[in-house]
């Protein structure tokens, strides 16, 4: 018999090596405007709950049942936008805007 090593199943992968600082800086420039849509997407029913603001914002939350569907329908819609913009700068950062990839083509799932 030829003497064989064997190798664990489940290996530890190999750690990716980080993003310098840098191109950490040119990303988050690429994506200042999803960043900004989605925090304020995220901030905005919290800050109409807050005292100062109730008078300008109070109304936010008075819809019927059809302006409640169609509140939704355009805040999913904003939401895919920014997911889509993240994955395109994300993947395509190379060839789009010649910085480092921050992330490997194959790594993501079709």
């Amino acid at each position: 018999m030829a003497d064989t090593v064997e190798t664990p199943a489940h290996a530890a992968p190999a750690k990716k090596p980080r993003l310098p600082f840098g191109v950490l800086l040119q990303y988050g420039y690429l994506l200042r405007v999803p960043f900004l849509i989605g925090g304020i997407l995220v901030a905005l029913p919290i800050v109409s709950l807050c005292a100062s603001f109730r008078q300008l914002l109070g109304n936010l939350f008075i819809l019927d049942c059809w302006n409640i569907f169609w509140t939704m329908i355009a805040t999913i819609m904003l939401a895919w936008s920014i997911a889509v913009v993240f994955r395109v700068v994300l993947l395509n950062g190379l060839e789009r805007f010649a910085i480092v990839a921050c992330r490997a083509r194959h790594s993501c799932r079709h």
